[in-house]
């Protein structure tokens, strides 16, 4: 075996299994019950409609989907929740990297593909129920299949990139906030987001005051918007930075917080 101190593919594939192995419960009962959730919730929608169950209602579900998602990210390295379970795990045969990389790798890389193809064979077997179910009741209900076009349907491509970054993004925040705590990390996670968002809006409403203060008034936010090009202004801009960057910050501060805990 390699005794490199960062990486080595062995010992990465050995940790990624022996996660698997260990704590495939923790992974599949919450996705089994996520599943189970949004079916009913689905199927629900579809039969109390009152004559026409849209396509764009899916995105309204996914959206929620979306939040539950960024729960699971950052429910990641639960051994940290305790003193002992702490120390049992920074004594695994891996590096820091090959720990947090694990981690990625399952909440992200294998979670949200999973996550897409489930979410669209539910929706699928929703319709098929929903159907069954008006049926025997002798109701006429339209019901749209679901389709991945209503992400792209009626957005730009700029749009496009800038909200799947923004996810992205979110979800790497949740992910790495979470090594700040120990005990209820999701909650803490949630309450600091929500502080950060504040501390954002406000230093948007100082500025507003500082170089517009004639037309600012309160917390209203009006600073100038400068169109730059086409379908793109300067306040787009500043979002764009802040959606598809953002994560490039957030993945390696998480590294470093854990590897704070190993020093």
């Amino acid at each position: 075996m390699s005794t490199h101190p960062f990486f080595s593919p062995h010992r990465f594939y050995n940790m990624l299994k022996n996660d698997l192995l260990l704590n495939h419960k923790r992974y599949l009962y919450p996705l089994a019950g996520g599943t189970l959730t949004v079916f009913l919730w689905l199927v629900l929608s579809m039969t109390n409609s009152i004559a026409h169950f849209e396509l764009n209602r899916y995105s309204e579900i996914m959206v929620s989907c979306l939040f539950a998602g960024g729960v699971f990210a950052g429910s990641s390295f639960q051994d940290l929740n305790s003193n002992k379970g702490t120390c049992n795990y920074l004594l695994l045969p891996a590096s820091i990297f090959e720990k947090y990389l694990v981690q990625f790798i399952i909440r992200f890389v294998i979670f949200i593909p999973v996550a897409l193809g489930l979410f669209w064979v539910v929706a699928h077997f929703a319709e098929i129920s929903a159907r069954a179910f008006n049926y025997m009741r002798d109701k006429e209900i339209l019901i749209d299949s679901f389709d991945y076009s209503i992400l792209y349907k009626d957005h730009a491509k700029t749009d496009l990139v800038i909200m799947g970054f923004s996810v992205f993004s979110l979800g790497t925040f949740a992910f790495a906030a979470r090594l700040f705590f120990k005990r209820f990390a999701v909650v803490k996670t949630i309450f600091l987001g929500t502080f950060c968002l504040f501390a954002l809006l406000t230093g948007m409403v100082i500025l507003s005051h500082i170089f517009n203060p004639a037309e600012t008034q309160g917390f209203e936010v009006e600073l100038k918007d400068f169109v730059l090009g086409k379908d793109m202004s300067s306040m787009k801009l500043f979002i764009c930075y802040i959606a598809c960057l953002s994560w490039l910050f957030f993945l390696p501060l998480g590294y470093f917080l854990l590897k704070e805990k190993q020093a």
